[in-house]
């Protein structure tokens, strides 16, 4: 089971993800469609994910630096919230399949 801080920690980058980057790629990071699905990010924007955040390095497609409004831990907190949230949809599809027999 789940440490209640453990617990806390997820809610607080849920809150900072849905807060700062929800409006725009979907809450609980399940994107509509209109721009990427972080869930989806391979191992090379992750590495970068912090210059595309805060540094901009991905102004010229669209996505503005938000270094005003979200720090470097912020940053992180919402990158392990992304990867969180692939996890789980990742196990809960996998069960779906399962239980149909896929």
């Amino acid at each position: 089971k789940e440490s209640s801080a453990a617990s806390d920690v997820y809610k607080r980058q849920e809150q900072q993800y849905n807060l700062v980057c929800g409006g725009c790629h979907g809450a609980n990071a399940r994107s509509a469609g209109i721009l990427p699905d972080l869930r989806m990010m391979g191992d090379g924007k992750h590495q970068i994910f912090a210059e595309i955040v805060r540094g901009g390095v991905l102004a010229a497609g669209g996505m503005a630096s938000f270094a005003d409004v979200v720090s470097v831990q912020d940053t992180e907190n919402i990158r392990q919230y992304i990867i969180s949230r692939a996890n789980i949809d990742r196990e809960e599809a996998q069960q779906v399949d399962a239980a149909a027999g896929r």
